[in-house]
């Protein structure tokens, strides 16, 4: 949802420690598992695909190198996918097309989906088996994405169009490698070329492939398997005809169903945002378990342990105790508000430093407001939430001067990948284009004496003496020692030497720094990418391509714009022209009414966001945002300046406008699957028949959608492209699709009525049912 890059700061840093992190080995207590089931879907289905092609790719490897088809690995292979007789028909002198053939007709899309469904159901177990105790465990609850939010359809639609150009560009840079590939060895482009897919897109509520896992779950068979020396167990499933996200099926159940209890409660999810809404649950006891893709345990985070570490981290910072609920009420919302799916982030808060200016601007805020006991979040008996506009502007004007210099140090802070980060470090300099070579490197000199000193058992004196650099050390190093972090930020300068001292003895070498003068990297020459190239194993030139193109180096640099974000002072009015089509200013160099206009939507954004957090309790909604950028502080700080408390209130009661009181009035699943899917021939394989007459034929569907292979066309030709916006965007993927249009009410009003003149049948029924969730 967006936060991960705030919230991944926030528990990797010295404000939590490593007290959340836990390799679980043994069987939990846990009364009440809950799954964020989509997720397993994912995986399951990347996992199962990427060991077919595996198996295929070995077997195809053998077969070029006229080996037998027959070892031990080979053997497990052949067996574990039930195709002994198809290994005795392939041997060292088979035709690598014949043996692929052989391979595609078996794992047909009836076969992975089957293969899919299994893993799925698998990991369902593993999970049950593995962490909890039978005698415990109460009730399951298998919480699957239904149709969501319009601003969610937004960011989804914007996503799976990027992932169709993505996979058409793809084809383009194949066919340019075909005779480069021919050549290598290992039957390499075969296995480019043919590699077995399967449709991600099946993953939305409206497919069959979810109709039938979810039927696959409902079956006797797979529900006793669960409740297997669990005679207590309560499954219950809120499948992808009920509608809204399966966080938000999680977080209202527990909200209506277990306040208040003192039970042991365990989410599963990979979502990091989840963790904030967690912090925002009326219970007592609940923890979330996510699998770790980089260590491969899962890590088990303890949401009260976290919100301690937290508060801990505040209250140290302050002479005045700060209430632990109220400062965990306002930290979700700080997260909640600076980084999510809804509203784009401000540019000039720098993503490297950026969470620990927020945390720094909110204790400020929090200690000049402290007198008068001011929060961020207001709470009330009726345990209704509103948002403190007094604190917020405070927090804007305190984050100002960080705004002020971004843009005053603009082209240094495009040029240095850590610049947030020095400046941070070495907070009692002024950091400039002239002097941060020279300060960082000064730094790392002083560092390599303390390093020598250590290594040689000599005096520490002049470092335990010498403030300057040791705060500035502790500020910029990370230390983890038997897989906990440690927190040095509160350490004495000689308690920081005695743990240097320890890790050296331990480890055999010393914790890098986190500040660096790396630059960011625009050449697959540069040795970033050199460096991750190998670590990838990434050795021809067709994958060289590949990477080339996913990271924009080079010549997609300027086919993609990817160049950074020009937010220097005399560069905002451009800004504002090129994402707004707006003038900022008038003659008296006042907002203009359009300028004003753009701040409204961004704070009714922000106002959005955080009711949807802490106050709605609903599913759906048809509010969004209607612009690709966010406008800056500074800015909105105007806007704020010019209106009232009364103004906020009449802007949050006109946001109930969007609230979905009649489900036949919004999207339902199938609707869903159309209007955020590129019209490609894959997805339309995925739609029941009675549809795809209409979507091809009738003119006014044809506005919703943007041909992706056109675009494609016109990408693959042009020197700069005119269809994609890049700038400040770090990875193809993220960035804009400038022809794809963001609908309004009156838009897909139209659209539901045209796509509604589709005749139903028993099928297109079965898959396009609405309901409120039965939890």
């Amino acid at each position: 949802m967006g936060v991960l890059e705030f919230f991944g700061t926030l528990i990797k840093n010295d404000i939590t420690s490593s007290s959340i992190k836990i390799d679980s080995k043994q069987k939990m207590a846990i009364n009440h598992l809950l799954l964020d089931f989509n997720s397993i879907i994912h995986v399951s289905s990347q996992k199962t695909i990427q060991d077919v092609n595996t198996f295929m790719k070995t077997v195809l490897k053998i077969l070029y190198q006229h080996r037998p088809i027959n070892n031990t690995i080979i053997n497990e292979y052949f067996k574990k996918y039930k195709m002994e007789n198809i290994q005795k028909m392939i041997n060292q002198d088979s035709d690598p097309i014949d043996v692929i053939n052989l391979f595609h007709d078996h794992f047909s899309e009836k076969e992975l989906d089957k293969l899919i469904i299994t893993m799925v159901i698998n990991t369902v177990l593993f999970i049950i088996r593995t962490f909890c105790d039978n005698k415990s465990i109460e009730t399951l609850l298998i919480a699957i994405d239904g149709v969501p939010s319009k601003g969610k359809m937004i960011e989804q639609k914007q996503r799976r169009y990027m992932g169709s150009i993505i996979s058409e560009y793809h084809k383009k840079i194949m066919h340019k490698y075909k005779d480069y590939l021919i050549k290598q060895p290992d039957n390499v482009y075969l296995i480019e070329k043919m590699a077995i897919k399967w449709n991600r897109n099946k993953i939305t509520p409206g497919t069959f492939f979810m109709h039938k896992l979810v039927n696959y779950f409902r079956s006797n068979k797979i529900q006793e398997k669960i409740k297997v020396n669990r005679d207590n167990l309560n499954i219950i499933i809120s499948d992808m005809y009920e509608i809204g996200e399966g966080e938000k099926k999680i977080v209202n159940y527990v909200t209506d169903k277990l306040k208040n209890s003192q039970d042991t409660i365990v989410i599963y999810s990979p979502d990091a945002d989840v963790i904030l809404l967690c912090m925002l649950l009326p219970v007592s006891n609940i923890k979330m378990l996510r699998y770790n893709q980089q260590t491969f345990l899962y890590d088990l985070i303890d949401i009260k342990l976290l919100k301690e570490n937290i508060s801990y981290y505040i209250n140290n910072n302050s002479q005045k105790k700060f209430d632990t609920n109220r400062i965990n009420y306002d930290i979700v919302c700080l997260s909640t508000l600076f980084g999510n799916d809804f509203v784009p982030k401000m540019e000039t808060l720098n993503v490297k430093k950026g969470f620990q200016n927020i945390m720094d601007a909110y204790l400020k805020t929090l200690l000049e407001l402290k007198d008068k006991d001011n929060y961020l979040v207001k709470t009330s008996i009726n345990n209704v939430f509103d948002l403190n506009f007094i604190f917020l502007k405070k927090i804007l004007q305190n984050l100002l001067p960080e705004e002020k210099d971004f843009i005053k140090y603009n082209q240094l802070y495009n040029r240095y990948i850590n610049t947030g980060l020095i400046k941070n470090v070495f907070d009692y300099e002024n950091i400039t284009p002239d002097n941060i070579v020279s300060i960082v490197n000064t730094f790392n000199q002083e560092y390599l004496n303390l390093q020598n000193l250590i290594k040689n058992n000599g005096s520490y004196l002049y470092f335990e003496s010498n403030d300057q650099f040791m705060n500035s050390l502790k500020k910029s190093i990370m230390i983890n020692l038997d897989g906990q972090y440690i927190n040095t930020i509160y350490l004495s300068n000689k308690e920081m030497i005695n743990l240097l001292k320890k890790y050296y003895y331990k480890i055999k070498k010393f914790p890098r720094l986190m500040i660096n003068l790396n630059t960011w990297s625009t050449s697959i020459l540069d040795k970033h990418h050199q460096d991750r190239m190998k670590e990838s194993n990434i050795k021809n030139e067709y994958q060289k391509e590949l990477y080339k193109f996913e990271n924009m180096l080079d010549e997609y640099r300027v086919k993609f714009n990817a160049q950074p974000l020009n937010l220097s002072e005399q560069n905002l009015d451009i800004y504002y022209k090129t994402y707004f089509g707006i003038n900022l200013f008038d003659k008296n160099q006042l907002l203009t009414e359009e300028a004003n206009k753009i701040m409204h939507d961004y704070l009714e954004g922000l106002l959005w966001v955080f009711d949807y957090y802490f106050n709605d309790s609903s599913y759906i909604n048809k509010w969004f945002y209607q612009h690709e950028r966010a406008p800056l502080m500074r800015h909105l700080l105007m806007f704020l300046d010019d209106i009232n408390v009364d103004y906020i209130d009449q802007t949050i009661k006109k946001l109930k406008q969007f609230q979905v009181k009649d489900l036949d009035t919004y999207f339902n699943p199938i609707e869903q699957l159309i209007y955020v899917s590129p019209m490609t021939p894959d997805v339309m394989n995925l739609l029941p028949d009675n549809y795809k007459k209409i979507i091809e034929s009738d003119p006014i569907l044809q506005t919703y959608f943007v041909n992706t292979k056109e675009i494609v066309n016109r990408l693959w030709n042009e020197t700069t492209s005119t269809d994609i916006d890049c700038k400040g965007i770090i990875f193809f993927n993220k960035c804009l699709l400038k022809s794809l249009p963001k609908n309004n009410q009156s838009d897909d009003n139209i659209f539901l009525k045209t796509i509604r003149k589709v005749k139903q049948n028993e099928i297109s029924k079965s898959r396009s049912i609405n309901t409120y969730p039965a939890l």
